[in-house]
Parts: C-alpha cells; structure tokens; sequence
C-alpha cells in the first residue's frame, strides 16, 4: 500500500501523507489500542464526503499518523457530492449502523463519520474483544448474505465505531470537520478549494503542493469547463462571471469550453442589457435573457463572455447539467439575439 487515493487508479494506496504500512505493525503507537488515520468523512443519508488534505496533497507539515488532521477542520476538503457514489447505491444505511453497529434505535437523525479510506486499519486485542464475539457473528451474517453487499461499502465507514463501543461517533464527533452547508460542490474535490485549503494550511511554501501531475489529474479530470480569462469554475459543473456573485468588471473577456456533453443550466443570470453580452451558439444574451435551459451542448463547444467599459451587474452563473434541467433560474423571457455583435 502506498499514498494517495486517485479515482479509477488500482494501484492506489489509500494512506496519508507520511504514513507508511509498516505504520500499522507498530503495537502501541503513542500508547494507542488502535491505529486509524481518519482519511475520509461522511454524511448520511445525503452521502456527502470530505477528503482529508494530506491523502490528496503531499509535503503538508501538519499532515502524518494522527488520528485527525493537526490543523483541525482546515485539514480537510470541503463537502462535495457525487450521485453515483457507492454509499447511496441503495439500502439504509441509518438503519444498518443502528442494527449493526451501535445496537440503538435509528431516530432518522442524520450520522457523520469520520473514518479511514480503503479500510487501513489496526487494532489491538483489546479493541477487538471489546465487543462480545455474537455481536461479530451477527454482523458476518448480515454481510455473508451477498457476494459484494451495499453494507460493505457502509462498513468502510463505520470500522471505528466497531471497535470503539465507547466512542461512537452518533453520540459524539470524532474529528473537527468543516462547516456542513446546504449546498455541496459536484466534485469530487473541486481544485480551487484544495487549492485554497492548503495554502491556508501550509502557506506560500506549499502553492507547488496542488499543481503537481497527481493532484491536477485528480481535480481537473472532474470539471466540466475549461476556462481562459477571469470568469471561473466552481462545482466543478458550472462556470461564472468572475467575481460572481459580486458584480463582473470593465473590458472583461472569457472563453470556456465544454469538456463533456451536457444541456445548459442556468442559474442566474443578470448583465447591462446593451453591451455585456453571453455567446452561445452564435446567439447573444444580454439583460435577464439567459440561455434557454435544457439546450444540449457538444463536447468541445465554446461559450464566450464580453463586458464594455461601463456599468456592471451580478453576472450569472451557467452549468452542465447531464439530466437536463432542474435548477432555480427565473429569469427574464425576452429572447437572445444571433448576428455581428462587436462591442466596446
């Protein structure tokens, strides 16, 4: 096993930064009765996660064999999503780690864990006697039932709270975690974030940390745009006026080019009607008149953006959605217009 963890890679590792294999055989580490270096977070039943930095990001000083990252909720990504992940691939998870885990009732209150990816644990014989042996035979009977059970996926998270009856992390938080809010990123792991995270984290000496092959590979493979000039990416499925949702600048221009097929999702949309235009297609879009949602997009389409020298708004916000539509925007109705615009 080695460091690091990138999507689609067999040979990944799943260990942190500084942490070695070798770091498991060690009986006792710090007086320890387990050795578990929480690389992972999430929240259930939404399945949110968080990435610890240092499985992401080499060379942080803070990062090591701590069970939780030094720097606190600041060693860690922010949330983000994906639809597809394997914790939401069916079943109830609340329910399997009340039955299962923590032997309680499942109130339906939701549950972070924090825990170690890919299962790189160790544990002492005190940690595992800690639980009666029908408590392990129950459970191997649940998880016998199928060659490649959904509750497989959910142990991944819950080993902690298997040994650490005393523990449980329904009752009490393991590791400080960032602010969870309503909104999560598409990602995983948007780049600017990580970015941002770790120059926090480990200051200007670090900025090399998150530009190297590994990391763009990891982010960058999960955007949906890329962008030349100021306007930006964020959610990793959407683009925006630079400086969003603040108003854009003077003599402003972006290219962003689609990097998968998808159908546009506004929204918002806000720009000086005269003279700030969106190109899509051909078509310019001024005022409130957005692009028209659900419009497909090719792998390879260009959108550009154009400011005059005078007056700005809020700007907007365009997305790439794979399921069409389903978003907020309520725009203005007045159509776009196609033809020779050449603004100031």
């Amino acid at each position: 096993p080695s460091w690091g963890y990138l999507m689609g890679n067999s040979a990944n590792g799943h260990l942190n930064d500084k942490v070695s294999f070798d770091d498991y055989l060690r009986p006792f580490y710090k007086g320890r009765e387990s050795m578990f270096v929480m690389t992972a977070a999430t929240q259930f039943p939404r399945a949110a996660q968080a990435t610890r930095l240092g499985i992401v990001t080499q060379g942080l000083p803070s990062e090591g064999l701590e069970l939780c990252p030094n720097e606190g909720a600041d060693g860690w990504t922010d949330w983000w999503f994906v639809a597809d992940h394997p914790h939401l691939r069916g079943g109830d998870m609340l329910e399997f780690y009340h039955r299962y885990i923590s032997l309680d009732e499942n109130e339906g209150e939701p549950l972070t864990l924090s825990f170690a990816q890919g299962a790189r644990f160790a544990v002492s014989r005190a940690r595992i006697q800690s639980r009666p042996l029908e408590y392990y035979q129950r459970l191997l009977a649940r998880l016998a039932k199928d060659v490649n059970p959904q509750d497989g996926f959910w142990m991944e998270a819950a080993w902690y709270d298997v040994f650490h009856p005393e523990s449980l992390q329904s009752k009490a938080a393991l590791c400080p975690l960032p602010v969870s809010h309503e909104g999560m990123m598409l990602g995983p792991y948007v780049l600017e974030s990580i970015r941002q995270r770790v120059i926090k984290s480990a200051g200007e000496d670090c900025i090399d940390c998150v530009s190297d092959d590994y990391t763009r590979r990891l982010y960058e493979a999960n955007l949906a745009w890329s962008v030349v000039g100021p306007c930006r990416v964020v959610d990793g499925l959407c683009v925006t006026s630079a400086n969003f949702p603040l108003t854009y600048g003077d003599n402003q221009r972006c290219t962003m080019t689609a990097r998968r097929a998808g159908m546009i999702q506004v929204e918002a949309f806000s720009t000086e009607s005269c003279c700030d235009f969106l190109e899509v297609g051909g078509v310019f879009y001024g005022g409130t008149a957005g692009p028209k949602n659900g419009a497909p997009l090719a792998a390879g389409d260009v959108l550009s953006w154009r400011t005059d020298g005078s007056v700005t708004y809020k700007g907007w916000k365009v997305c790439l959605s794979e399921d069409g539509y389903s978003g907020g925007y309520s725009g203005g109705y007045s159509e776009g217009f196609s033809g020779g615009y050449s603004g100031g």
